[in-house]
């Protein structure tokens, strides 16, 4: 009998004690807003939350990403924009000055002002965003454009643009440098006989020259959620990153001059020098036909300055798409996550009603069985 009656009551404690450690369960998650506090309490769940907060945290990451590159993409445009606009402003005061009754003291400022458009124009093309060169592709230590001092032409990275072409396989800039020998002197080159040294027509010595990629001329990508991939030679597939950089050969015009549609020779193949040709086809004296042909130059140069920022706004437009997927994704992940490990207030709110509902049964229990179990016991 007295052992039925130690079973009854430690059965009787086990209850309670189940009833009130529901009851604190039930209590902690209403009070935290969480399903779980371990995560060996639900594997499961916790293992899919926590494999959603790093995705999230990645896209995050992201979206910061996109954020600071549409910032730098609209002063990229900004001073896109203002190029357009001076290179639009010289093509009608050059057709102004075409005129017979337009004066040689008005071409004389005009001419004047055309330099200080071109000034304008270099400092644009050298803008900078956040400490870095806007156009300068991957250049940051320096100015990408500066002046030749001895010839006055335009140098991107040190080199001088009209002596810049791109390969039309690799996209790459190139030009063909001048070979040194051991000593660093240049090497010249020799005719076909292989002994006399080969020499231009003014008896100057040509020298050996071997392709090289422009220094700092590489595209720049950045990770935008594309699953980026990078090759075996350490290059980001274009097909799965966002090219941030934006080179200002493309804006400035590049390569060898050409002869004008009226016979004018070495017509500038970009825009600051030729500029200065502008300026010398209008003072001292007008040269109408030169000027006619650096004109046309002018008109298809500014066209391409149209047709880089048509490209840029297309960037844009990916920007903008690319911010709104990922802070949809951001938002979708967030509400998954807190599926998977928030409580639910009106189910817990139920589950501590019935945890209620037990402790009072338990409780009603205990009133009708332990007391005489107690006085039989102790009896």
């Amino acid at each position: 009998m007295r052992v039925a009656q130690r079973m009854m009551s430690r059965n009787y404690m086990k209850q309670m004690n189940t009833t009130l450690s529901k009851r604190a369960e039930s209590l902690e998650r209403g009070s935290s807003g969480l399903a779980f506090k371990k995560l060996s309490d639900n594997v499961a769940d916790g293992a899919r939350a926590m494999h959603i907060q790093e995705e999230r945290y990645h896209n995050t990451q992201q979206l910061n990403n996109v954020k600071d590159l549409y910032e730098e993409m609209k002063s990229v445009d900004t001073n896109m924009g203002a190029i357009h606009s001076i290179l639009q402003s010289v093509e009608e005061r050059c057709l102004e000055a075409m005129s017979e009754t337009f004066g040689q003291s008005k071409r004389d400022i005009l001419a004047k002002e055309i330099g200080n458009w071109q000034q304008e124009i270099l400092q644009y093309a050298n803008a900078q965003y956040s400490g870095k060169y806007l156009f300068s592709n991957a250049q940051n230590s320096s100015q990408p454009f500066t002046v030749n001092e001895e010839n006055g032409k335009l140098m991107f990275n040190g080199v001088q643009v009209d002596q810049i072409y791109q390969d039309t396989v690799d996209r790459k800039y190139y030009y063909d440098a001048v070979k040194l020998d051991a000593n660093g002197q240049p090497i010249q080159a020799m005719e076909a006989d292989g002994v006399t040294p080969k020499v231009d027509a003014d008896g100057n010595p040509v020298w050996e020259t071997e392709k090289t990629q422009v220094p700092f001329s590489d595209e720049i990508y950045a990770d935008v959620g594309m699953g980026l991939k990078i090759s075996s030679d350490v290059q980001a597939d274009p097909r799965t990153a966002f090219q941030i950089s934006f080179s200002g050969l493309t804006l400035m015009g590049f390569g060898e001059s050409v002869t004008g549609h009226d016979g004018t020779p070495e017509v500038a193949s970009n825009v600051y020098d030729l500029l200065t040709q502008i300026q010398n086809a209008l003072t001292p004296a007008l040269d109408k036909t030169a000027l006619d042909d650096y004109h046309r130059q002018l008109v298809e140069l500014t066209d391409d300055v149209g047709l880089t920022r048509t490209d840029l706004g297309t960037r844009m437009t990916f920007l903008e798409r690319t911010e709104n997927r990922l802070e949809e994704e951001i938002k979708n992940m967030t509400e998954l996550e807190t599926g998977l490990v928030s409580s639910d207030p009106a189910n817990e709110a139920m589950k501590m009603k019935e945890c209620e509902y037990a402790w009072l049964a338990v409780l009603q229990l205990g009133s009708k069985v332990l007391p005489s179990s107690l006085l039989d016991f102790m009896s």
